[in-house]
């Protein structure tokens, strides 16, 4: 029989894969499952993810914020482009390729991603929770995903614990929304939140209290502040520092105390606000 690449000591093949980009590592896995198997057990040449629907139905797959792959409907096909090089593809749907390229990066058992972002401007992000079948290990998460039903899912991909900031881009605007994103484990357990809609980088300690460090803080801020704590079972407290604070007492007073659930203390430069 002729020998085949696989009659090399599997030293020698790891190397010759490793020499491999990215993309075509992901070619090389569709080629068998014997290949396959030979990407998986080596260690992911990538760090940072991004994963963009675009509003004219095109995708784009980033690593490392330079490396871009572009999915794009064609007549009867899809095309697939990555630097200098494009192919068609005849009868399949370029989301379907796209999803399948962005499963295979994340179900590899040794990646461990400092940042992946999904970012979508359509309804195609359900379909993103279907093409996983397991946690990822990720530092930083950052969403921007109109759907907050799929926002709940989605973060359920994530390895609790090992997910420490996560940045929601566009968040939902309602308490009832918001409820369903704080109380996971993910949120939990994560050591900096962003929430646009709150304005502020938030700083998770102690298990259920985070501080917000900002310039200053007005009347406004301390009513999402309220708001964001009778949404969430978990968090019990905060605290707030600022160089300066744009309200007098009787006003925060009459926004913590209207319905006794909080107590608070305040100084010149901070203000805690506690669950009663």
């Amino acid at each position: 029989m002729p020998l085949t690449i696989f009659d090399l000591p599997v030293e020698m093949i790891n190397k010759i894969v490793e020499e491999l980009d990215t993309f075509s590592r992901f070619n090389l896995q569709k080629v068998s499952k014997a290949f396959r198997i030979v990407v998986d057990r080596l260690k992911p040449s990538f760090k940072t993810l991004d994963f963009y629907i675009n509003t004219d139905n095109s995708i784009n797959l980033i690593f490392d914020k330079f490396s871009v792959v572009t999915y794009k409907k064609e007549v009867n096909s899809c095309s697939v482009a990555y630097e200098n090089h494009k192919k068609s593809i005849i009868g399949v749907d370029h989301i379907e390729i796209a999803l399948g390229d962005l499963a295979r990066a994340l179900k590899n058992p040794k990646l461990q991603l400092e940042r992946f972002g999904l970012f979508s401007d359509t309804e195609y992000s359900n379909v993103f929770k279907k093409c996983l079948n397991s946690q990822v290990h990720v530092k930083k998460l950052v969403l921007n995903t109109h759907k907050i039903d799929e926002i709940s899912r989605i973060l359920t991909i994530f390895q609790p614990g090992k997910l420490e900031y996560i940045e929601f881009r566009n968040e939902p605007k309602t308490r009832k929304n918001l409820l369903k994103i704080v109380n996971s484990e993910q949120i939990k357990r994560a050591r900096n939140l962003k929430f646009l809609e709150l304005g502020v980088k938030i700083r998770v300690s102690n298990g259920n209290r985070f501080k917000i460090y900002q310039n200053e803080f007005d009347v406004e801020d301390i009513v999402r502040m309220r708001d964001f704590l009778l949404t969430t079972a978990h968090f019990k407290s905060c605290l707030l520092t600022a160089r300066q604070f744009n309200f007098t007492f009787p006003q925060i007073e009459r926004i913590l105390r209207f319905d006794k659930c909080f107590i608070f203390t305040i100084n010149r430069t901070q203000l805690i606000i506690e669950k009663v």
